[in-house]
């Protein structure tokens, strides 16, 4: 399968599934659940560890993609993007959960653009994969 914006929209789809799953500011996350539900305390626990898990996978795929300064950067742009985007009236923050939703949604735009940054970098310099080569053979 070739790497395109179907890809990175998957990708994105995944991961904003996750850290919405985790906490969203509508009530329907794990952590409202886990707050307010009287189901056994082990269930939760568990839950609570494979989202953390899944997560911290995605951070570290991030980190493993770019690096701590190509991390850095990106954390960088996509703030800046995030900061801008209200100021310029583009976005409009009226209350606290808006906000909650913006920064969680950018935070899953930036771990798809870390998750996805090694496909994107051979794609946009026209590197050729040795598993592609073999496939036009």
């Amino acid at each position: 399968m070739k790497f395109g914006v179907y890809s990175v929209l998957l990708r994105w789809m995944l991961i904003a599934g996750i850290v919405l799953g985790t906490y969203n500011p509508s009530g329907r996350s794990y952590y409202h659940w886990a707050t307010t539900s009287d189901v056994e305390i082990s269930l939760k626990i568990s839950i609570g560890l494979i989202l953390f898990a899944l997560n911290m996978i995605f951070v570290r795929l991030t980190f493993r993609s770019m690096g701590l300064s190509g991390a850095l950067v990106l954390t960088l742009v996509v703030t800046s993007v995030a900061v801008t985007l209200p100021r310029m009236g583009w976005v409009s923050l009226v209350n606290l959960d808006m906000f909650i939703l913006y920064v969680t949604l950018f935070f899953s735009f930036a771990l798809t653009l870390g998750v996805s940054w090694s496909a994107l970098r051979t794609r946009l310099s026209g590197q050729v994969d040795s598993d592609d080569i073999s496939k036009r053979l």
